[in-house]
């Protein structure tokens, strides 16, 4: 490839084709986990910042970034631009605090760059060059340190803060919303935007952020129809992951991605039904990992025109439990599930991946105030990404 200051850096995927035809899809992937000049960073560089967060240094971001970027170059699904042709995938540019601990090969982990001001910046404006065409889909991840001051949204590159003690302290953050509305005049007419980070309220506005790509002349009327799907709502956090794992939103958005389709035959995942996915499927992995937490409601600006983004190979599996209501009978239970995927007895309350298709679901009282008590649904239509059938248990 032979782009801008990248031209000598092979990229964390690349297909050989993609420069010789008509579109592809092209993604841009940033984890940040390592701040040196946040408190915990590196003892000689740590300065006084006018911005905190309650955990300066993040685990989860360069994993989060690696399980993503895993996601996007796996072959298993057939992209389709803004006029419903086929797309295939470009390349994906991956850059991550701490490449040497994420356990991929030395030859790759040589191109994936530290997630600089500097790094990010020139790997932005590759990024662009290749998308700028209209029959192209361009993708833009990022997972690390966010924060927003009214309808302004801010992500932090892993130096922000270097040159806090002698010039700007913002200057090496990057304004994400003033971003995004430049890439408007991008040519790409399919473009998505995933944000893993908190967006905890500044009480100032930034002064002299940075922001990526060419400024247009005017602002572009269509600013706002690439949609961004956010890892939580404003003012509130986004939670993080043990080491090694990716974050909650990130394995709820892989998830999503997977199963969060519509129809059948083809299964087609569009802009809306994958972010009602990441909802649903937000919920159902934050009761497996966090129960006792406060619930991390994801949450999308922008418009999501109605068109298809890509179809699944095959027949994505189902997210199904089978419950009581209240959730404290759920002990006194016993629960079936019968269809094409059948689930024997058991004493546990359902929550299963399941094959589409047609089930009833069956509770029977054991034990308890209301035992020898049953109930049965009808044959309901189970599809992708979530099903529930909950029995009031009186």
């Amino acid at each position: 490839m032979t782009l801008g200051d990248e031209s000598h850096r092979r990229l964390f995927f690349e297909d050989g084709d993609w420069q010789v035809r008509k579109s592809s899809v092209h993604a841009l992937v940033i984890g940040v986990g390592d701040y040196p000049y946040f408190p915990g960073g590196d003892p000689g560089a740590a300065t006084s910042l006018p911005f905190s967060f309650a955990t300066p240094q993040l685990r989860s971001p360069p994993y989060s970034a690696l399980h993503f970027a895993r996601w996007l170059s796996a072959r298993d699904r057939i992209w389709r631009n803004y006029q419903d042709d086929a797309v295939g995938l470009g390349t994906i540019d991956l850059l991550a605090s701490g490449v040497s601990g994420l356990g991929i090969d030395a030859d790759t982990a040589q191109n994936v760059l530290e997630p600089t001001l500097d790094s990010i910046d020139n790997a932005f404006a590759g990024w662009r060059e290749r998308c700028n065409q209209r029959e192209n889909i361009a993708v833009l991840y990022f997972c690390g340190h966010g924060a927003q001051h009214k309808r302004s949204v801010f992500i932090f590159p892993s130096d922000a803060g270097k040159d806090a003690a002698t010039m700007n302290p913002w200057g090496r953050v990057v304004d994400f919303t003033e971003t995004h509305f430049r890439m408007s005049k991008c040519e790409a007419l399919t473009q998505c935007y995933f944000l893993d980070v908190c967006r905890g309220g500044l009480d100032e506005a930034p002064e002299g952020a940075h922001i990526l790509g060419p400024n247009p002349l005017r602002r572009p009327d269509n600013a706002l129809t690439n949609p961004i799907y956010f890892a939580t709502k404003f003012d509130y956090p986004a939670l993080g992951a043990d080491e090694g794992q990716p974050s909650l939103f990130t394995s709820a958005l892989v998830d999503a991605l997977e199963r969060s389709a519509i129809g059948g035959r083809p299964w087609l995942v569009t802009p809306t039904s994958l972010s009602d996915g990441i909802h649903h499927l937000l919920s159902w992995h934050q009761h497996d990992s966090h129960p006792d937490m406060a619930p991390q409601i994801p949450d999308r600006e922008g418009s999501c025109i109605p068109r298809t983004l890509y179809e699944l190979s095959s027949a994505p599996h189902v997210y199904a439990e089978v419950t009581c209501v209240p959730g404290k009978e759920n002990e006194y239970a016993e629960f079936t599930l019968s269809g094409p995927s059948k689930c024997s007895a058991t004493r546990e309350a359902l929550r299963k991946l399941i094959a589409p298709g047609k089930y009833y679901a069956e509770v029977r009282v054991i034990e308890g105030k209301n035992k020898g008590s049953s109930q049965r649904s009808t044959k309901e239509r189970v599809m992708p990404p979530v099903h529930r059938f909950p029995f009031q248990i009186n």
